[in-house]
């Protein structure tokens, strides 16, 4: 449901660019009123792995939450065309520049289904507030996505906070198991990611992403902001704890997220000039 899975769209009369290439998704069943639905661009790594001279556009599935507009519990009830309500079935077609090229006579070739037994759901990480080589803990329902791990990898293809990769080469091995149908977790080290006041956490599994439930934002009290997990500089050290009272003094700080455009620094709430 949140997207993230990788495919390939094989067929005849694909532009030969990649880019100009537009995946259209038309769903099938109940919501078929909502009509055709022209899905997001390839992405640069679909870009890179389509081979259009061979017929064969690589694709990576969009969130059908952000595709229709609507949140993960609005789907419940809506059923597939065979009575199923785990299963969003869409006919896919390509338009290359204006002509639309549509599936052959085996439509069933042609389907995007989207099922909510194999989508995992991410229900909150811990703690909210992180730093470089803190430990994180993302707390999932991974459903039936078990069957599709095979033993000896590890379950996830994936692990960020916005769009930097999570350290898990010590926490995640092709030992950890999760669950099936209730309450599992998987633990990383925050990298030297840049100071943000909001990043939205991604788990990635072999079938997409898990949909994040956005159980676990922290608000202020007024609740007027509110953030998934915001990521803080570090600071390690500093080369001197003496000083003249006139100022003029050199001082060195080391640490981590201290190259922000917008960071300042004070010595007992007096502005100091950044020289690097």
């Amino acid at each position: 449901m949140a997207g993230g899975a990788e495919v390939q769209i094989k067929g005849q009369g694909f532009d030969m660019q990649p880019p100009l290439n537009q995946i259209a998704l038309e769903p099938i069943g109940v919501l078929a009123s909502i009509g055709k639905l022209i899905a997001p661009p390839l992405d640069d790594d679909d870009v890179f792995n389509s081979a259009t001279m061979k017929g064969t556009l690589a694709y990576t599935t969009p969130s059908v939450m952000k595709l229709m507009n609507k949140n993960y519990m609005q789907f419940d009830g809506v059923t597939a065309p065979n009575g199923s309500t785990q299963k969003l079935e869409f006919e896919s077609s390509v338009f290359a520049g204006t002509t639309e090229i549509k599936c052959g006579k085996d439509k069933k070739k042609c389907k995007f289904v989207y099922d909510r037994s194999y989508t995992p759901l991410l229900l909150n990480t811990t703690p909210a507030n992180v730093y470089f080589d803190q430990l994180m803990q993302f707390n999932l329902n991974i459903k039936s996505v078990h069957t599709t791990i095979n033993n000896g990898k590890i379950p996830i293809t994936s692990l960020k906070i916005g769009k930097t990769m999570l350290d898990y080469e010590d926490t995640i091995t092709g030992e950890t198991r999760l669950p099936a149908w209730s309450t599992g977790f998987l633990q990383a080290k925050v990298g030297d990611q840049a100071v943000s006041k909001s990043d939205e956490p991604l788990v990635k599994f072999k079938v997409g992403n898990a949909v994040n439930m956005g159980t676990g934002k922290t608000c202020n009290w007024k609740g007027d902001y509110c953030y998934s997990v915001r990521t803080h500089a570090r600071i390690d050290s500093i080369s001197k704890n003496k000083g003249k009272t006139s100022g003029g003094q050199k001082l060195t700080i080391k640490g981590y997220g201290l190259d922000s455009p917008t960071s300042s620094v004070k010595v007992d709430g007096v502005d100091c000039e950044i020289i690097t």
